[in-house]
């Protein structure tokens, strides 16, 4: 990792930090050379990636990023029930809407 890049930040109701859904596959290849180091950190959980209702509909967007480096590893990160879960083993290479792991 070169140095991270500020993004802007939200306070979700004076709790916790958020990142918008659309800039979050864009923090993760700014700041992580392997799966090891994402995982490592988005793991503490500094922030949550904030989201909103689809346009038209009363379904709440899924949050789910499928991550892998050219070392082989992979990971899946998904929030269920606005915690972050984090799929890190071979096993999951695939990844869809419905259902969760």
């Amino acid at each position: 990792m070169v140095g991270r890049i500020k993004y802007p930040s939200y306070d979700l109701n004076g709790t916790q930090k958020g990142l918008v859904i659309s800039t979050w596959a864009q923090y993760v290849l700014d700041n992580f050379a392997t799966i090891s180091e994402a995982v490592s950190d988005l793991s503490k959980e500094r922030f949550v990636v904030a989201s909103d209702f689809i346009p038209g509909t009363d379904k709440f967007t899924t949050l789910h990023l499928s991550i892998f480096d050219i070392y082989g590893g992979n990971a899946i990160f998904e929030y269920i029930n606005g915690k972050l879960v984090i799929h890190h083993d071979p096993t999951y290479t695939v990844m869809t809407n419905s259902p969760i792991f």
